[in-house]
């Protein structure tokens, strides 16, 4: 069977999207005829439970590596030793942090440098004893091209780049960085990808523009779900119950329009406790949503969880009723499409969605089934009060809800692999650089 090296920063038990994409590309690919080997990171410091995996343990290769500043909370699930006695980097790294915040240097600062070069190595080690045939780098982080860039230019391996999200093209982050940096990212982005073979990217949207900008060809592999993932019977929530999973971006990601249109619902009598609940699952959220909750007046009907396993997020959403997914209503946020979306379109539930109506998102939730898009206080008004009604009189929600299961397959993560296999087929058997 061919190999093909998956290089990622995080990995299971990790529970961050690309641990999750990367895992499921690892359990489906040797259906099609590769066996993958993972180069994952683990700080020193850091302990892991029982792997959550479906691979032997013994091809899953962890690189060691000292953070240069603490993990952020809920980014990883791994057991982090304290610091040590008599340690003093808590200014150090709050300036640090400010700094790359305030300047957009977050890719820079916070990035975790400090295991790549002995990514590099280790990889390169395995391309050679293993005999691999192909390299998958995962991005973000950054440093995983910077991996990439160093195990292709001692092994000349056929390298596939992929992007989760984008790079110096960030919306997030563009109108932060100042000018001469910006330019600095992207000079630096264009040289490392360069030795690529293939470009992967996540969306359409994204996928054109990479290509564009790298100046290569691109793929598009969206995110999926796996239907293994899901228990196949799951009891209802006891009321209407609108579930949110993960975190939340003030101003980007932002539940305000909801909460006006609860508050308004709440006061006409239309939600009240006992008959309507919304649930937030996911890290830093009571700093995120405590006040805004009070300031509406929502603390009986509005409950804020912290962040909970997988497993546990998946299982909230077959329970609700309906499924909450933020987006930033924005057009340059067009071409975003979130991992999320497709854990909900495998739990079965119907979804608000607060997206940009002319963006990637809303096309493909609309071409799957679901045309619940509501931006406004007034528009998420409207949808609840039919929704409540036929939840009511029916006992289940039929508005904006006709998932077209043929449509949503497609999404699935052996389907996925499947077109990861063919494009490693592809790209094995290019000649490899001399």
């Amino acid at each position: 069977m061919k190999k093909v090296l998956l290089v990622t920063f995080t990995y299971p038990p990790d529970n961050t999207p690309a641990a999750e994409r990367m895992s499921k590309f690892a359990k489906y690919l040797p259906e099609f005829g590769w066996q993958p080997v993972v180069l994952a990171a683990q700080p020193i410091g850091a302990s892991y439970k029982q792997l959550a995996s479906n691979n032997d343990p013994a091809l899953i290769i962890r690189v060691p590596y000292r953070p240069l500043l603490p993990l952020r909370a809920g980014a990883v699930g791994r057991e982090v030793a304290t610091a040590p006695a008599g340690a003093s980097r808590g200014c150090t790294d709050s300036l640090l942090a400010l700094a790359a915040e305030r300047l957009g240097l977050n890719v820079m600062i916070r990035e975790p440098w400090m295991w790549h070069r002995p990514a590099i190595l280790e990889g390169a080690r395995l391309v050679k004893s293993l005999d691999v045939q192909c390299m998958l780098t995962s991005l973000k982080p950054v440093s995983t091209a910077f991996v990439g860039a160093g195990i292709h230019k001692r092994t000349r391996i056929p390298w596939i780049a992929e992007y989760r999200d984008p790079w110096s093209m960030s919306p997030y982050m563009h109108s932060r960085r100042v000018r001469p940096l910006r330019i600095l990212e992207q000079t630096v982005e264009k040289r490392l990808i360069r030795g690529s073979t293939r470009i992967v990217s996540v969306t359409q949207y994204w996928t054109q523009q990479l290509s564009r900008f790298h100046d290569k060809p691109a793929v598009c592999i969206p995110h999926g779900y796996d239907d293994t993932n899901y228990e196949t019977t799951v009891s209802p929530t006891e009321c209407f119950t609108i579930t949110y999973t993960g975190a939340i971006y003030p101003g980007k990601r932002d539940p305000t329009p909801l909460f006006l249109a609860l508050a308004k619902l709440r006061q006409e009598g239309v939600i009240h406790e006992g008959r309507f609940k919304v649930e937030f699952y996911g890290p830093k959220l009571q700093t995120a949503l405590s006040e805004m909750i009070t300031s509406f007046g929502l603390e009986s009907l509005v409950h804020v969880h912290s962040e909970v396993s997988f497993e546990e997020s998946l299982r909230q959403q077959q329970r609700a009723t309906v499924l909450l997914l933020l987006s930033w209503n924005d057009p340059r946020d067009a071409g975003t499409l979130t991992s999320k979306v497709f854990a909900y379109l495998g739990a079965r539930r119907p979804i608000l969605a607060m997206a940009w109506e002319g963006g990637e998102l809303a096309a493909m939730l609309r071409e799957s089934g679901y045309d619940a898009i509501a931006n406004t206080p007034s528009e998420i008004e409207a949808l609840l009060r039919t929704w409540i009604q036929e939840y009511d009189t029916q006992g289940a929600i039929s508005s904006g809800f006709h998932p077209s299961l043929e449509r949503i397959a497609q999404y699935s993560r052996k389907a996925q692999a499947k077109r990861l296999a063919d494009l490693l087929d592809e790209c094995s058997q290019l000649p490899r650089e001399a």
